[in-house]
């Protein structure tokens, strides 16, 4: 130990409370006699210089909070529209550009502002009111022809800045404060971002500031008790790509859907019938994935049907398989291998893929799994699924 630290610890006698006058590896000796062992100081000393060398104070309690004081003010989850839109979260609505995300947008708020029915056909139960709209892609004139062609009342349609033609930057510490204010009205019932990588000038969608971004989105949702429906883009097609689309083929850094509790996804599956979108839910972190839906955009508005399937290109095993099927009625997979004739794990596993496709179904029967053809499976045995 430096003396210096030795001499700040005020070493004293235990007895007589004098200075020690000499100094041996056993202890100490003060001016009267008095002797005291060396090692109680040193543990002393070296106390006192640790808590010298620490700038701050440990605090008397330790500070927490609990779930229980977070759950007082969020509550529970609910939903405006079941396992699709909740209240208090973060959603994307993701889709290649001019396949419809803004479309389908004004149409979900369409129902918060006239109680038009959900698109899957459930009524609209929550209380109607006006959307926050943050355009940052600059098609203010598109959407203003749109609304006024659908019967939508512009004044329930708000820009969250005092110029309507100013894009919205999340960036801005004071873009962020007007949306901030302009969400917190308590007329507001839904709060649309279009779009995500528009509101990010300057930022690669790889940025790993993106999460920063997505984080606030998150809060405000959170915050303000109201869902936020964030539109974002999909990435160029590659040669691995399926029809189905997927996390992983949204644009930019995995930050951007890791934030969004819930997912959408606008598709074509079909490309010889671009006009037939699906929409369907690709995350949903809050209940179980809703049933997909079927979409087509006109010039008086978007109607919803049964969702399109991508072509279904059956090799002759497949078919065999169908045909078997069709004979059978219903059977289990090692009874369609002995009508083919095939290897039993060989047809499980054409049976399971032509479920994934959509033209078998299957049930347990008596603890057995047994399977069927849909009347897609039928149409695609007949040619017209091709």
């Amino acid at each position: 130990m430096a003396v210096g630290e030795l001499a700040r610890t005020r070493v004293v006698c235990p007895v007589c409370g004098r200075p020690p006058d000499t100094a041996g590896p056993a202890g100490y000796t003060c001016t009267r006699g008095h002797s005291w062992p060396r090692e109680r100081e040193q543990r002393e000393a070296l106390r006192a210089a640790a808590a010298r060398r620490c700038d701050f104070a440990a605090p008397e309690a330790p500070a927490f909070s609990t779930w229980a004081d977070g759950a007082a003010v969020v509550g529970r989850i609910t939903w405006h529209w079941p396992r699709w839109l909740s209240p208090g979260f973060l959603h994307l609505l993701c889709a290649y550009t001019g396949e419809g995300k803004s479309t389908l947008a004004l149409r979900i708020a369409a129902t918060y502002i006239l109680g038009w029915p959900w698109p899957d056909g459930t009524p609209f139960g929550a209380e109607c009111g006006p959307v926050l709209w943050g355009e940052s892609e600059g098609a203010q004139s598109l959407n203003y022809d749109r609304a006024l062609t659908w019967g939508i009342p512009l004044d329930k349609l708000r820009h969250p800045l005092p110029d309507p033609f100013t894009a919205v930057n999340l960036t801005s510490p004071r873009h962020r404060e007007a949306m901030l204010a302009a969400a917190a009205d308590p007329d507001v019932r839904l709060i649309v971002l279009d779009s995500l990588s528009a509101a990010r000038p300057g930022r690669d969608e790889n940025d790993s500031r993106c999460i920063a971004d997505m984080q606030w989105l998150a809060a405000l949702a959170r915050d303000t008790g109201k869902p936020v429906l964030a539109l974002h883009h999909l990435r160029k097609r590659n040669l691995l790509d399926v029809d189905r689309v997927t996390l992983d083929r949204l644009r930019g850094s995995s930050g951007i859907p890791q934030l969004a509790r819930v997912v959408w996804a606008l598709s074509i599956p079909d490309r010889d019938h671009p006009e037939r979108l699906r929409l369907e839910c690709i995350k949903n972190n809050l209940s179980k994935f809703p049933a997909p839906l079927g979409m087509t955009i006109d010039d008086k508005g978007v109607v919803f049907g049964e969702p399109p399937r991508p072509p279904l290109r059956l090799t002759e095993a497949q078919l065999a398989v169908l045909s078997a099927l069709s004979d059978l009625g219903e059977a289990r997979s090692d009874m369609v291998a002995r009508i083919i004739g095939g290897n039993r794990g060989s047809v499980h596993r054409r049976l399971k893929a032509l479920v994934v496709a959509g033209a078998v179904k299957t049930r347990t029967l008596n603890t057995v799994e047994v399977y069927a053809l849909t009347d897609f499976g039928r149409a695609c045995l007949e040619g017209d699924g091709q």
